[in-house]
């Protein structure tokens, strides 16, 4: 009998697996997804044109990333827009806390501000304790500082409505951010009593370690080159060590 010969079916080669990219909002897009707040001046502002030191920051790292502008998420929950890749990077001013570290993988610092405890300007007595003080907080998150620091809070209040009941006697200390500070130089001076320091960093989905490395390589060439320095410059930081703060 005559064999019939069995035809081998053609195997189509199989597709190679493109590794998934560790931009987790913007893929191959030209345009980086950067999760960012509504308002904490001179950091950010996003009610109308985004604008502040943080979107700078942004727009100056989009290039060093592959990407050609950016593209901003103004909304609370900016860590958690990042974790749900909902946006590639969080940059707003977020602090690095060994509780936010199990939840969050942060860039290296970019500004270490300090939490510093201010007198309206021209206040004749030195201020070198806050024990027994009255003191208003320019943010709910300083609480437990300043009253771990001995000063009766008399709750939160924004630095010129602060200086108006400061000058009435009804307080005698405003604790806030050296850098939020900077908005109200004329008004607020800094004593030496310093409460933290803070670490602000980019956050990114926890476990996407291709992507920190790029950012902490191009934050590392922004400082070499002085990138980073003319931005400092640019909204005043590099004055902050006279309010006991630094930058890195």
């Amino acid at each position: 009998p005559v064999r019939t010969p069995v035809q081998t079916p053609v195997q189509t080669p199989a597709e190679p697996v493109r590794p998934a990219s560790p931009f987790r909002a913007s893929g191959d897009a030209s345009t980086l997804v950067v999760a960012t707040g509504i308002g904490f001046p001179p950091m950010f502002e996003t009610r109308g044109e985004p604008k502040g030191y943080d979107i700078d920051l942004a727009r100056a790292l989009a290039p060093r990333l592959g990407k050609q502008d950016v593209r901003f998420v103004g909304a609370s929950g900016l860590r958690e827009r990042v974790a749900r890749g909902e946006a590639d990077l969080g940059i707003g001013a977020i602090s690095v806390t060994p509780d936010r570290e199990r939840e969050t993988l942060f860039s290296l610092p970019y500004l270490t501000p300090q939490v510093v405890a201010f007198v309206p300007t021209g206040a004749t007595a030195p201020l070198e304790s806050l024990a027994s003080r009255r003191c208003y907080v320019a943010h709910e998150v300083y609480k437990k500082q300043a009253a771990a620091a001995g000063c009766e809070v008399l709750g939160v209040k924004e630095a010129n409505a602060a200086l108006v009941e400061s000058r009435e006697g009804k307080a005698d200390v405003l604790v806030m951010d050296t850098l939020e500070a900077l908005l109200h130089r004329d008004a607020w001076e800094p004593t030496p009593i310093v409460l933290s320091t803070d670490r602000y960093a980019i956050a990114l989905q926890l476990g996407n370690d291709e992507l920190k490395s790029s950012v902490d390589r191009a934050l590392g060439d922004m400082i070499a080159d002085g990138t980073l320095a003319a931005l400092n410059a640019r909204y005043g930081f590099d004055t902050i060590v006279a309010a006991g703060g630094s930058i890195r």
